[in-house]
């Protein structure tokens, strides 16, 4: 393996900024079967001035233009070593963006950003429609023009009035989300856009500035905050992730820290083989959240996913997705299928190849109408996927397509997990899933096995599921939620959308009480549990340990 030093690369009319430098290294690495670029040890800035722009659509993400630090495409054979470097970003960077690539490692490297894709506002009071915040303006400038708040960098400034805004409650003392806090989407300032169709509540509010660091938000909330509290205000649209992986195989990632992101930090698209091994997703010193988004994303992927030996805590959305994306026919002409791509994140991407397989439901019952073999597929515009079959007989406008075949086998192991807004591990997949000798500590599910055709149209039923000698810390939040959540996020007509789920050997602690929630499953294991902690529940809601409904051939056994 030929080793390529990124400071040989590095010229003095590049005014210490190092993407120019890294283009070279990459550039220069062209011509060796099996290359290594790596850093010397050492903290480097790099600035978004100089850097690859280029679009791209990515699943769960913003179609937008992006910038990246290392753009690599085409490549094999290739590791990029950071030497335990760090590197500090300045503007909208990604650092590393892999595609149609195959036997690529990324290691032993940290990424943190100059001024985070958040802001974090101190409450300082509460009265009425007025909620009086504190932010320091050192780490997170702000600027008010009119009544509408700005958070500004020295390079971008984002529009508070967009309703993308989104809201976390977290508490100091615990550095975790506060308990019974509700997440919210807000619009602070004049002409709202974006208000339709929201996933959480929205506060309307205008903003005034008191002073240098102070200031009032006025309008509608959905609940008053903690005085002492901190607010986390999530305000970049998913558009600056960590590692960004397409159409690719054998992809590694050891040893990345990611402080702080836009979009996820780790997320693989249409991609054979990912293994993120030892990598850690955490605040930088004197920060309440590390990304805005999941951590780890894998969407119709392929051969084996592995997530082992890391630790993710205080993002903003989940730890670990694993899904594929469900389509809406809308209308079949001859031999061809019009399928509708309907979360606005799923615009323009095409999750079917020639010779993959379509399956196809009906819209009320979810039986299979048809499975056809792609003879070809292609996007005639964003809003739309055509998929040509052998036939259409059974297909009609309103059915639910998805390509389940494409989708990888699952590893969870040995991570630890929490501190965050929502759930641990989301994941959904046709192939076989372990998830074993974890530590678990998340705001609402621990382990979330859903299925959605509602919201994000994220696939699907799983058929083989093992969940073992788990360790789960349990925490009472306002949507009593469980610690294991097997159950599909719509009204679902069958009792089989699940199958063949293990729950075995895991240990439940804390003060919430609710340890399993499952429907429509069809065979569901629980057995040789534990379970330390009392009976007891503050938020009024409905008490359970063990919820099960719709379900098939199940054993279930009480908990120790």
């Amino acid at each position: 393996m030929f080793k390529i030093n990124v400071s040989d690369f590095y010229k003095d009319s590049d005014h210490n900024d190092y993407p120019p430098a890294c283009i070279r290294a990459l550039k220069a690495s062209e011509k060796y079967e099996q290359a290594e670029i790596f850093f010397e040890k050492g903290e480097y800035h790099v600035y978004d001035d100089t850097a690859e722009e280029f679009f791209s659509r990515i699943c769960n993400n913003d179609s937008v233009m992006r910038k990246a630090l290392f753009h690599i495409v085409g490549r094999r054979n290739l590791t990029i070593n950071g030497n335990g470097s760090k590197l500090i970003t300045h503007g909208r960077l990604t650092p590393f963006i892999i595609d149609q690539c195959e036997c690529v490692m990324v290691k032993d490297i940290a990424v943190d950003v100059i001024r985070p894709f958040y802001t974090e506002a101190t409450v300082l009071s509460v009265c009425g429609d007025e909620l009086k915040v504190s932010i320091d303006q050192e780490h997170f400038p702000t600027e008010v023009r009119g009544e509408n708040l700005l958070f500004t960098s020295d390079r971008w400034e984002c529009d508070g009035t967009l309703g993308t805004i989104l809201v976390q409650e977290f508490d100091p003392a615990t550095g975790a989300p506060a308990v019974y806090s509700k997440t919210s989407l807000a619009a602070i300032g004049d002409g709202v856009q974006n208000t339709e169709n929201l996933p959480v509540p929205l506060w309307r509010l205008r903003a005034e500035r008191l002073n240098d660091h102070e200031f009032v938000l006025r309008g509608k909330r959905t609940y008053d905050p903690k005085i002492g509290n901190i607010l986390v205000m999530t305000h970049e649209i998913r558009s600056v992730g960590g590692m960004l992986i397409f159409d690719s195989k054998d992809i590694t990632a050891k040893n990345v820290t990611i402080y702080q992101s836009a979009a996820m930090p780790f997320l693989a698209q249409f991609t054979e083989n990912v293994t993120i091994d030892s990598c850690t997703v955490i605040p930088a010193e004197g920060r309440t959240i590390s990304t805005n988004t999941d951590a780890a994303h894998f969407v119709h992927c392929t051969g084996t996913v592995t997530v082992e030996n890391c630790r993710f805590e205080n993002m903003m959305d989940d730890c670990v997705n694993v899904h594929g994306m469900y389509t809406v026919v809308d209308k079949v002409e001859d031999h061809k299928i019009y399928l509708a791509l309907i979360h606005y994140q799923q615009k323009g991407i095409n999750m079917y190849h020639k010779g993959d397989y379509i399956t196809v439901y009906d819209k009320e019952t979810l039986e299979v109408v048809a499975r056809q073999e792609v003879v070809d597929s292609y996007l005639p515009n964003e809003d739309v996927l055509v998929v040509e079959v052998a036939s259409t007989v059974g297909i009609c406008g309103g059915n639910i397509a998805e390509n389940i075949e494409r989708m990888p086998r699952v590893i969870l192991r040995k991570n630890h997990c929490g501190n965050n807004r929502p759930r641990g591990f989301v994941v959904s997949t046709s192939k076989e899933m372990i998830i074993e000798d974890n530590v678990l500590y998340n705001y609402q599910n621990c382990i979330d096995i859903p299925g959605d055709a509602k919201y994000w149209f994220e696939t699907g039923g799983v058929r083989s599921v093992v969940i073992r000698n788990n360790i789960f810390i349990l925490h009472n939040s306002y949507q009593a939620n469980a610690a294991v959540k097997v159950k599909p996020d719509f009204d679902c007509p069958i009792d089989n959308y699940h199958q063949n789920v293990v729950i075995e050997h895991n240990h439940f602690f804390g003060n919430n009480p609710r340890l399993l929630d499952t429907r429509c499953v069809d065979g569901l294991v629980f057995q040789n549990n534990t379970y330390r902690a009392p009976l007891v529940d503050e938020t009024g809601m409905e008490v359970y340990r063990i919820r099960v409904a719709n379900c098939e051939n199940t054993d279930i056994q009480e908990v120790e």
